[in-house]
């Protein structure tokens, strides 16, 4: 039927082998596959191809049964098995292959153009360790929804007066679900679809670089046996997943996932989304900025801290062990820039230790006046006093005179015993000197880099 034009086509119940119609026009609804009780499913023993057709309503494949076969000798791609092909079909209303439809072999929908949904509900995909269903680079003005298909259930309970009536089918995938650059007008909803495939084979979720401009809500999932989900370059609204559906370790790509929010419904702790995050193969820090603007945006700035401190452990975590020492050293006084105020505290647990250190100083007598203009001809003449909470302020500020620090220096010949805790022990001007000297160069190192987290200069994101 190659370039075929008629005003509907209607192959219900039909057994039939392969199917060659490239550009057939189809003026209204095309219909393959429904599940009629007159005629029973269709089933074609051979591809079906449908590459660059036309069709005016809308595309219907209903329950049939699709299986690849070695009679289409116009397969470009022999090794993906093709079952059913619609490679550049533009549908003006929407395509379903539900309810039971089933397919051995790969179906492609690769830059088909779609008016409305893309229902998949119900479907079963065989094609292993190969593509099962690939609509990459398609455009779909409607949703696509990957999930079971009921009918007359809901909530569990039966909703029609005859129970027999009542009918579910899971949506199964045994290889690769696929809609790499895909664009989506509507919402992507995939939920308690089930992902198979063996060990070792390609098979999972693939939607790199698709672009979801509603919400992308992956809910329920069974990732069997390794099965992927790659996310990397993909573009959503909303994001909507729960831990159960996340992959296992390695199996996880986000690096270029954007995303504007993270539905209530959601994990919304950074520690679980940090796990999220953990499952990639590697480090990569666009997901961690990219979580970290999400939470901040959405009023969690906590979280949002939280997730850029790990996004510097990880990038440290296979770094040499000058720049460990030098990330521990950033994380433990400012959080890696992130903390600022952090310094603070340190500041103050380095100040009251020079204060404790120069009130025992002075009780000691190993301090010492320097009579830094003059030395008097007699010592009885008036002289600065001593102040050990201002004296530690004078030595650890670095840009501010309190005239402490310029008139007392502890006498490195000089020492003393003191008693804490009802213990005895012996200070050494030698040994205060030094700490002081400690003091001083700590007061130098956190107020600069106090000046450097504020101004954002140690700052990665």
């Amino acid at each position: 039927m190659e370039q075929a034009q008629i005003p509907y086509l209607d192959l219900n119940g039909s057994h039939t082998g392969a199917i060659f119609a490239p550009s057939i026009v189809v003026a209204g609804d095309l219909d393959i596959g429904w599940d009629n009780h007159d005629y029973g499913n269709f089933q074609a023993s051979g591809q079906v191809w449908l590459e660059s057709a036309r069709i005016g309503g809308a595309a219907t494949f209903g329950g049939g049964h699709f299986h690849y076969g070695d009679d289409g000798v116009w397969d470009s791609f022999p090794q993906r098995k093709t079952a059913l092909h619609l490679w550049g079909a533009e549908v003006k209303q929407g395509v379903a292959m539900c309810c039971s439809f089933e397919s051995v072999g790969a179906v492609e929908l690769d830059q088909a153009v779609i008016g409305g949904n893309l229902s998949l509900l119900g479907g079963r995909f065989t094609n292993p360790d190969n593509v099962a269903i690939s609509f990459d680079r398609a455009t779909i003005g409607g949703g696509v929804f990957i999930a079971p298909f009921e009918m007359g259930v809901l909530g569990g309970a039966v909703q029609t007066p005859d129970p027999e009536a009542a009918y579910r089918a899971p949506f199964i995938s045994d290889g690769m679900v696929s809609l790499s650059a895909a664009h989506v007008a509507g919402v992507v909803w995939v939920y308690q679809a089930i992902f198979g495939g063996k060990a070792g084979e390609q098979h999972g979720l693939d939607a790199s670089a698709a672009n979801v401009s509603d919400v992308l809500v992956m809910a329920q999932l069974k990732l069997e046996h390794g099965a992927i989900v790659n996310l990397s370059g993909a573009s959503a609204r909303t994001l909507a997943d729960d831990e159960q559906s996340w992959p296992a370790p390695g199996k996880l790509s986000l690096d270029g996932f954007d995303y504007r929010a993270i539905a209530t419904v959601s994990p919304q702790k950074a520690s679980i989304r940090l796990k999220w995050l953990g499952l990639q193969p590697g480090f990569y820090p666009q997901p961690y900025r990219q979580l970290a603007k999400v939470m901040r945006e959405g009023g969690n700035d906590a979280g949002a801290v939280t997730v850029l401190i790990a996004m510097e452990d990880s990038r440290l975590a296979n770094s040499g062990t000058f720049w460990r020492i030098w990330g521990g050293f950033l994380k433990g006084t400012i959080g890696y820039g992130h903390r600022p105020l952090l310094t603070l505290l340190w500041s103050l647990i380095v100040v009251l230790l020079g204060w404790a250190f120069a009130a025992i100083g002075a009780r000691t007598g190993v301090m010492r006046p320097t009579w830094p203009e003059s030395v008097p001809h007699s010592l009885e003449a008036s002289y600065e006093e001593f102040h050990p909470l201002i004296y530690s302020l004078d030595v650890f500020l670095p840009f501010v005179d309190l005239h402490q620090e310029h008139y007392w220096w502890p006498d490195a010949r000089a020492s003393g015993h003191f008693a804490i805790f009802g213990r005895d022990l012996r200070m050494s001007g030698r040994m205060l000197r030094y700490y002081l000297w400690l003091q001083v160069i700590a007061g130098w190192l956190l107020s600069a880099i106090f000046v450097a987290g504020v101004t954002g200069l140690l700052r990665n994101d």
